[in-house]
């Protein structure tokens, strides 16, 4: 997903697309459609490809530029290059043979403005393990897992691999970076144990929105569909940490994660706190956040190279009248309502909330040079109580999971 480090505000007035229109599948979304048409939402009308609901207006889609006015530095272009690479689309998977599997590493990657990771699970399941299942719990086993607690951040820390997260976006834009390891220089001037608010970087102290710790599991499989689900170590009854499903997790030892001399992928696990978990809903007007035993979906949207996509339309069924896209500051990530005609910010955050569990069909689609066009293509599983988390194309193979 990406790094949001302040706590989500408060959305102003209520959705402008609830309601259901009877699509007979016109082109009003400039894709010449032919089809027969889902039961879509006022505004929204069927795809080209039958699959799903689409804004009814698609808009030019370009790579996000690094940089700029709310300082995007990461999965963004940095050449100057406008055009997203859509080369990977229709392509199959050609794994070599060996090796079979792979350590799986990297850092529990905090959504918005949540706590210091510890006492979370990360685990690694199978996608045919899941599949008829509305809710994952202790019945399915996964492939393998790890708990990251305190003493983990604290020994990450001692080694000098934890990460700390800027607090203040200006820091971010004279660095480049939101979330460096911080650097020894500064003589112990810093509050910068784990009950501090600061960091030392580059000889100087600065506020810290919060430290991220780095998990390892070993002996994950290469080349097919995977999922990782993040949890407290209370599950859905945990009072700190959500759940999360992160899927299209496809681990190729041809992508530039692998390092073949340590025989490790790098791959961040995606976290969300349980107050955003109930805060985020309440700003797209569930007052009283998320229904129990209902799910959502969130994530981005990228090319081939995995790079973020601007003015996006990603087209979903089943819908549910509580979709936005994100605005563009990747420290005060909210969702904003008013992006429907536009579609994704630079940011390329999406997301839908009250959806039922279930199989549910994902694209995005956007005009390149006028054409519309097909960006990527998923089929995936929203489960109960669970936040599923997708970025769409991202270089992966289209495959259920």
């Amino acid at each position: 997903m990406m790094k949001a480090c302040a706590a989500i505000c408060v959305l102003v007035g209520a959705l402008s697309f609830a309601g259901c229109s009877d699509d007979d599948g016109g082109n009003g979304n400039n894709n010449n459609n032919t089809n027969s048409g889902l039961d879509c939402l006022a505004q929204f009308t069927t795809s080209d490809s039958g699959k799903t609901c689409v804004f009814n207006t698609l808009s030019e889609t370009t790579l996000t530029q690094c940089g700029g006015q709310n300082g995007i530095w990461e999965d963004c272009d940095s050449t100057g290059n406008t055009a997203p690479n859509l080369d990977c689309l229709g392509q199959p998977d050609n794994p070599p043979a060996n090796p079979p599997t792979v350590t799986m590493t990297g850092y529990l990657d905090v959504f918005s403005g949540g706590p210091e990771p510890i006492d979370i699970k990360v685990q690694v399941f199978d996608p045919d393990d899941l599949v008829g299942l509305n809710r994952i719990d202790s019945s399915v086993l996964p492939i393998a897992e790890v708990t990251i607690t305190q003493a983990d951040l604290e020994a990450d820390l001692a080694a000098g691999v934890a990460r700390a997260c800027f607090k203040e976006s200006d820091n971010i834009a004279e660095f480049s970076i939101e979330c460096p390891v911080p650097t020894t220089d500064c003589a112990g001037t810093c509050q910068d144990d784990i009950s501090g608010t600061e960091f030392c970087y580059n000889s100087s102290c600065y506020d810290r929105l919060r430290y991220e710790g780095r998990f390892e599991i070993p002996n994950i499989p290469t080349h097919q569909p995977l999922v990782i689900r993040t949890v407290g170590l209370q599950e859905y009854d945990d009072v700190t940490w959500g759940v999360m499903a992160q899927v299209n997790v496809y681990l190729r030892t041809t992508d530039a994660e692998y390092d073949a001399g340590e025989g490790t992928y790098e791959l961040d696990a995606q976290v969300i706190s349980r107050q955003d978990w109930l805060k985020i809903p309440q700003t797209m007007g569930l007052s009283g956040g998320m229904s129990a035993g209902f799910g959502a979906i969130a994530g981005e949207v990228h090319d081939c190279d995995g790079l973020r996509l601007t003015g996006a339309q990603v087209g979903l069924y089943p819908q549910s009248p509580y979709f936005a896209y994100f605005n563009g500051n990747p420290i005060d990530t909210v969702p904003l309502t008013a992006r429907l005609s536009s579609g994704t910010n630079s940011l390329s955050v999406y997301a839908e909330f009250e959806l039922p569990a279930g199989e549910m069909e994902v694209e995005a689609w956007g005009l390149i040079n006028g054409t519309p066009t097909l960006l990527g293509s998923h089929q995936t599983i929203i489960f109960q109580d669970s936040v599923t988390v997708l970025s769409i194309n991202d270089g992966k193979p289209t495959v259920f999971q």
